[in-house]
């Protein structure tokens, strides 16, 4: 029974906490950006690891730069 409570007054504190516009923006922006940050770190990985298999010396280093 106060469980219930307990998770109805948090639930309602998390809904309050959730719709203010500053938290709420903050969101959004690392949503928004999120994609970039998986494609910049796929990049890196293919960076060392594929190129390095595929490629050696001066070309190694000219297609890592």
């Amino acid at each position: 029974m106060g469980e219930s409570k307990i998770v109805e007054k948090f639930t309602m504190f998390a809904s309050k906490l959730g719709n203010e516009i500053h938290l709420r923006s903050l969101r959004d922006a690392f949503a928004t950006i999120m994609p970039l940050y998986i494609l910049a770190g796929l990049a890196v990985l293919i960076n060392n690891t594929v190129f390095q298999w595929l490629l050696s010396g001066d070309t190694l280093t000219a297609a890592q730069y």
